[in-house]
Parts: structure tokens; sequence; C-alpha cells
């Protein structure tokens, strides 16, 4: 008898770190997500057409040469700014052409070191807009602060909006990321030890680097395991999440007055889960659930056309309807900075349709989806909860559970034959 219970407590603490080092890497690849694609350099692409058409666009009266989107060279100032890859840039080259033109209607722009030069044209477009993409002369500048890991739940917690109207959805979020912040402390550490060097002097090592200094950056990368993104050196990105489907003006608080009773908890998950990962990552971050709150902070001036204030954010994470809300021809944000929390994900046809939840003419990898539905989007996922094994004592003899997604009644409809089959197996629970 002793025996048996001294195995089946062997059992038991195997189940028990079977379930732990399950939750880690859940929290892990979340991680993981959330880094990567606010790190891959060649997330948009241009169709081959209009990078065709651009190689024939012709310069104004005074530059009477062939603009090629590849080496845009000064011989006044002998500065080569070798463009190499425009991928991304959609709106870089229109840019340029309008300040080789309009750069001396406004003084910001030469407060903003615009002299007339192909070499401050790019520099203000990429440094001061972000139309264009960096020189390589000028990949090492330091310009802002690196990012470092943040552990404090307080500050993170600090950063949540306390609406009135918006009660529910906060205590739900606020609730959810006490509850996991220890898994999300493991798992950042796991990611740390793991991934991010294969020797170990390097850590202290790649925290010291010098901005400029490429040997130090070279060998940094060098340390890191192949096909990972790089922890340490990174920019501190200032990062505008805009909620909309929270929002009081859509539908009447319709999600808000839905989440107590099981609406919109997958968009609120994912949201929150999205937010502790950029939190954790050391980014400066911004919330917000109403158009005209987002739209101030994003806002700039008619009187002063150089862009500053609007530029003040790297990313901006919001759904569609937050997209369409914000209205880009009032904001002047550059597309490429858009982010889309978009649950089924979208699909070509649709990208180009115009339609309720379609017609945004985004790079289909600007959508993030909540499953991993198609490989033309994102995937960002979330966290998967995995609660504690239970002793064979204390388990309910009652059915095991199944998860099915569709929190409406309207989509089962003509469903319920499958529903009671399942519900003969399964503890049916919606989502």
């Amino acid at each position: 008898m002793m025996a048996n219970h001294f195995f089946y407590s062997r059992l038991m603490k195997k189940s028990l770190e079977k379930y732990r080092i399950l939750s880690i890497v859940v929290i892990f690849t979340v991680i993981l997500t959330a880094f990567w694609v606010i790190n891959i350099a060649n997330l948009l692409q241009k169709h081959t057409r209009a990078l065709d058409n651009i190689q024939k666009m012709i310069l104004g009266d005074s530059y009477n040469i062939q603009l090629n989107k590849y080496d845009l060279y000064d011989e006044q100032s002998q500065c080569d700014t070798h463009l190499k890859d425009l991928t991304g840039y959609p709106e870089c080259l229109s840019k340029i052409e309008w300040l080789r033109i309009s750069w001396q209607t406004h003084s910001c722009y030469a407060e903003l070191g615009v002299d007339g030069s192909e070499c401050s044209f790019l520099r203000y477009l990429s440094e001061v807009e972000s139309f264009c993409p960096i020189m390589d002369n000028r990949k090492f500048v330091k310009r802002r602060r690196k990012a470092q890991i943040n552990r404090e739940l307080k500050g993170l917690l600090d950063l949540l909006p306390e609406y009135k109207n918006h009660l529910v959805s906060n205590t739900f979020m606020r609730a959810r990321l006490k509850r996991i912040w220890p898994d999300w402390l493991e798992g950042i550490q796991h990611y740390i030890n793991g991934v991010n060097f294969s020797w170990p002097d390097s850590l202290d090592h790649c925290k010291h680097c010098s901005s400029d200094d490429m040997t130090c950056f070279n060998l940094c990368q060098s340390t890191k395991i192949t096909g990972q993104p790089f922890l340490y050196g990174r920019p501190k990105l200032n990062i505008l999440l805009h909620l909309e489907f929270l929002s009081n003006a859509f539908g009447d608080n319709l999600f808000e007055t839905q989440v107590s009773r099981g609406g919109a908890l997958g968009e609120l998950v994912q949201w929150t889960d999205l937010i502790g990962a950029l939190y954790i990552l050391g980014h400066r971050l911004t919330i917000t659930y109403e158009a005209t709150n987002a739209k101030s902070l994003l806002s700039y001036s008619d009187h002063i056309p150089c862009m500053v204030k609007s530029n003040e954010y790297d990313l901006v994470y919001t759904d569609i309807t937050g997209f369409r809300q914000l209205d880009i021809t009032q904001i002047r944000t550059p597309l490429c900075k858009f982010r889309i929390l978009d649950t089924f994900g979208t699909e070509a046809p649709y990208n180009r349709k115009a339609e309720r939840w379609g017609g945004l003419h985004l790079n289909l990898q600007q959508f993030y989806t909540f499953f991993p539905h198609s490989p033309d989007n994102t995937f960002l996922g979330f966290v998967t909860e995995i609660s504690p094994f239970k002793s064979k004592s204390n388990q309910s003899l009652s059915k095991p559970i199944a998860l099915i997604y569709g929190k409406q009644s309207y989509m089962w409809n003509n469903k319920t034959n499958y529903l009671r089959i399942l519900s003969d197996y399964f503890e049916l629970h919606g989502m």
C-alpha cells in the first residue's frame, strides 16, 4: 500500500512539472511572436508593378535625370544615400520629390536640418517622418534609448486607463495580468537563458556595446542562436495601442456591456497579452479606447506642415474599426506603422474589397490574427493558461471539458444535433 502511494506521488510530481513546463513554453511563444513581429525589417512588400513604375518616374525640371529607387546621389554634398531596398516604404520616393520642390515653403524644414540636399531630404524623411529607410551611414547614430526588460507589474497596471465606462474590461485585464505575471517573468527569463547567448560572457559584453561600435555589434549578433530575434541593443519604441472595439461609440458600447457575459473575451485576452508582451520587452506604451483621444495624440498642425507630433509613435496597434475611425487622411501617420488585430484575418480579395470588415488596402502581414488562419497574415495568438494538475482524489467525476469557438447563438444555427452529440461526451464551454 505504501509502495502504491509512493509511486502515485512521484507520478503527480511529474505531472505538475509537465504542466509547469508547458505553461512556460506558451508564455515564451507569445513573447517571441510579439518581439519578432516588431523587429522584422522586411515586413511590408510592394507589388512588382508598382516598383517598375517607380523606376520610370521623372524628377522635377531642376533635375533632368531619371529617378532610380536604389541609388540617390547628391554630387554637391558628396553624400551617397544608397537606398538598396524600398520594400515597406511605398511613399518614400513621392515624399522626396515633394520636398525637392516644397522644402522652402515653411521654415520648420530648415529648422529640422533640411538644406536642399539629397542627404538632408533623406535624413528628414527617415529620421523625422519615417517615410524612408535609415541610410546605411546613419544606422549606428545613437538616436534613442535602448529597451530594457521590464519586470515591474505595478507599472503595467498603471498604464491601463481607468474610465468609468470601462470598469468591467479594466477589471478583467488587470485580473489576467496579475494572475499570469509570474509565468510572464519565467517565460522571459527562459528566453534570455536559452535563446540569446551561446557563451556565458557574451551577456555582459553586449550590454555595454557602443551604438557605433561595429565590431562589438557584429560580435554580439554572432552570439545569438540563428533565426531568433536579438534581445539586447534594441531601440525603445513608442507604441500607441488603440482598442476601438471597447469604444463607447462602437455599437453603443456593445462589447464593453457583453464582457461580463462572455462576449469579446477572445479579443480582450489577445489585447491584454499583447500589452503584457510589449511592456515586458521594455517599450513605452500608451493605451486609448476612444478615437478622439487617439486622434489628439496623433494630430498635427494645419499651419506647420512638418510632421513631428504625429510621428512620435513608432507603431500603432488597433483593430479594423479603429483604423477607420482614426481617419488616416487627417492624422498623416505612415501606413507602414499600423498593426491591425484581426481575429479571423484578412485575405487578399477582402483587403481590396470595399465592405465593413475589408478594404483597408494594407499589406497582408499587417493583420495580426487570433488563430493561424492564413500564412498571408501574421499570427499573434494569445497565452493559454494551464491550470495546476489536480490529484485524483480532488478531481470531479464530470465529463472532460471541450472548448467551442462561437460566442453568439446565431453562430450555431442549424448545429443543434452537432452540439448535442458533443455534449454527450464533453462539458461544452463557448468562447
